[in-house]
């Protein structure tokens, strides 16, 4: 069978969406020749994982309604844009066609299914770190002082539920700045979407505990090596970062592009502006 190209959208799911907070829960699938359908997972137990309220029950409804009413649209950009406020998707993205089960399991795990639990690696971690701590060296005055390794209570004087440990730290009049990211040199692209939701799900945490305790914060999220992503394998793993850096983040910074330090640069010099 000769393979066409077909086209696929991530349906994310935002119960707030004033809150900016969402999170992928279904697949929207075109083939040539045939009309679109919409795969999820009918437990939604990674949506529930992050918004544990979820009326599973409703939540399916709309989407068997949404994907009837691709079945009988004309064209299926303008429903698309009429889903809203609390679905949204995300660009076009193109996917070989026929779209084979492997693959389809594969978009599922990645993008529907929870991440599944195994013993943290210290290895990778500890060198994307080592990695950002350069990038970081060479982009700001050596007169700024940061921390490595910083944990909530460190930054905010508590705990905070669902917030790890951030890479880098910058204290600047009163304020700091936070700094982690993945290097697509050093992670495979599943280990760098997984690095990007963690670090994405921690600055959102720390968004909220830092305006019940006073403390501002700036959050900073970076991309490394990003030429990496010509590769096809890491394209997603590259986009995916970003994404999920421009929407928890304060600055989403990628690496392959010229004035990235400067950015960088820029925003700690306004920081430490009395």
């Amino acid at each position: 069978m000769k393979s066409q190209m077909g086209q696929y959208w991530l349906l994310y799911y935002q119960p707030v969406p004033e809150s900016g907070e969402r999170i992928a829960a279904g697949l929207i699938l075109l083939e040539p020749g045939r009309r679109p359908k919409i795969k999820y997972d009918a437990s939604f137990k990674k949506v529930r994982s992050v918004f544990p309220s979820t009326d599973v029950e409703t939540l399916a409804f709309t989407l068997q309604c949404v994907s009837e009413q691709l079945e009988r649209a004309d064209a299926i950009d303008s429903t698309l844009q009429s889903l809203g406020p609390q679905l949204v998707t995300s660009a076009a993205r193109s996917i070989v066609s026929p779209i084979s089960t492997a693959v389809l399991d594969r978009l599922t795990e990645r993008y529907l299914l929870p991440e599944k639990k195994k013993r943290a690696s210290r290895t990778k971690p500890d060198v994307v770190s080592k990695q950002l701590e350069s990038f970081v060296r060479s982009s700001i005055p050596p007169s700024l002082q940061f921390h490595t390794n910083v944990s909530a209570k460190d930054i905010l004087g508590t705990a905070v539920s669902g917030a790890k440990r951030i890479a880098l730290a910058v204290p600047l009049n009163g304020q700091w700045a936070l700094i982690d990211g993945v290097d697509l040199n050093q992670l495979t692209p599943k280990e760098a979407e997984e690095r990007a939701h963690t670090i994405a799900n921690t600055y959102w945490s720390y968004h909220r505990a830092a305006t019940q305790t006073g403390v501002s914060v700036k959050r900073v999220g970076i991309v490394l090596n990003g030429n990496s992503h010509l590769a096809p394998e890491t394209l997603e793993a590259h986009d995916y970062a970003l994404h999920r850096f421009q929407a928890d983040s304060d600055l989403a910074i990628d690496a392959a592009q010229p004035d990235s330090g400067a950015a960088l640069n820029a925003l700690l010099v306004s920081m430490g502006k009395p």
